[in-house]
């Protein structure tokens, strides 16, 4: 017979405080530089923060899932900015190139 763990049973759903950090790591990473800062947006101490980064399976999922969301909608934006930068540059070669052999 197996032995019961002790402690709280573990949540179904995430608090509004895990999804609040979820978003706010995800989502606002620009605004919100450090762990502590969001901690203290989501009314929590760095450590519960931490504990939920590092132990929660249903967090880390939640959080994998979202920063996969952020990632495929910005990649579209990256590649082609890139792409326009590259002939950009190609286009300002031909430029410089013509105005020095004049």
């Amino acid at each position: 017979m197996r032995r019961r763990k002790r402690g709280r049973p573990p949540r179904k759903e995430l608090t509004d405080a895990q999804r609040q950090a979820i978003e706010l790591l995800v989502w606002h990473w620009r605004t919100v530089r450090t762990h502590e800062d969001v901690a203290k947006r989501c009314g929590v101490s760095r450590m519960s923060l931490y504990k939920w980064r590092t132990r929660n399976r249903r967090f880390q999922r939640e959080f994998d899932r979202e920063m996969r969301r952020y990632l495929n909608m910005t990649r579209p934006r990256f590649k082609s900015t890139r792409n326009d930068l590259l002939s950009d540059f190609n286009l300002l070669e031909k430029v410089m190139t013509t105005i020095w052999e004049e």
